[in-house]
């Protein structure tokens, strides 16, 4: 390099630093303020009877978490609540780049950058979840579909355990 033209700087950290806070990142909050929000904002712009309680905070930390870590946020977000576990169905929820790599025929690469990105938010989705139900959290699947534009991404919840009983 003549030192003329740009310079180019990249910062490298090791896979055991844990990750800075990026800036459009805004400050943590417990999931338990969602519980007053009702539904992931999505819902009701589509007709959608918004969300309380314990679905609602679940919709949105994920709409939250999603719109933080994909850059764009979904268009709905919806919990269904069961005693076994908690499934969020997501739409609309492809970025430009992801919608892009399916129209051309690259699908399953788009699908490997939402299932990535899904692993991404997994610890923070799971705590938040077993925050707002007060369960255990054993088990998080996620799939999406991109010709429908989405996503569900299930948890599943410990066994209760049964109570014990002298013979």
């Amino acid at each position: 390099m003549n030192g003329d033209g740009p310079h180019r700087v990249h910062h490298l950290r090791s896979l055991s630093d844990p990750p800075t806070a990026s800036r459009t990142e805004p400050e943590h909050r417990s999931p338990a303020h969602l519980l007053e929000a009702g539904d992931a904002a999505g819902d009701e712009r589509n007709g959608a009877a918004p969300q309380g309680g314990a679905e609602g905070a679940i919709s949105n930390t994920i709409f939250h978490l999603l719109r933080v870590h994909a850059g764009r946020a979904p268009t709905t977000a919806k919990t269904v609540l069961s005693p076994d576990l908690a499934v969020v169905t997501v739409r609309d929820c492809l970025t430009t780049a992801e919608r892009t790599l399916a129209d051309e025929g690259q699908g399953a690469l788009a699908m490997e950058v939402r299932t990535a990105l899904h692993d991404a938010i997994r610890a923070k989705a799971t705590a938040a979840v077993e925050e707002i139900t007060g369960r255990p959290v054993v088990a998080y699947l996620t799939d999406q579909d991109h010709e429908s534009d989405l996503s569900i991404i299930a948890f599943v919840f410990a066994a209760p355990r049964a109570p014990w009983h002298a013979s």
